[in-house]
């Protein structure tokens, strides 16, 4: 048909946006779960420790149980994404918790 999308192109887009949803989802998941920790620990380096652990934590089981799961598989390149996801999402909220302490 007349303007359909070829399937390489909707594949390539595909892809593109899986991959971009592991770090940007851990990301956010850094960044609540400090918003959390900060509410309950005014110790910074104890709710970087935990929010990290518990980023990198998440990120192997989420990828290492999709192993018995039919469909699924598991990808020790999507499990780095993640954790580069947490980390990245720890240094933001860093960053920016600094820029406000500042002001």
């Amino acid at each position: 048909m007349k303007g359909d999308i070829p399937y390489e192109t909707l594949e390539y887009w595909h892809m593109t946006f899986r991959l971009l949803a592991h770090p940007v989802l851990f990301g956010l998941f850094s960044v609540l779960a400090m918003g959390v920790a900060t509410e309950f620990s005014k110790k910074r380096w104890v709710c970087v420790t935990l929010t990290g652990l518990s980023g990198i934590v998440l990120s192997v089981v989420t990828e290492v149980g999709k192993w018995n799961i039919p469909g699924r598989h598991f990808d020790v390149g999507e499990m780095w994404l993640n954790v580069a996801g947490t980390l990245g999402g720890l240094l933001i909220y860093i960053v920016i918790s600094k820029i406000g302490d500042y002001r």
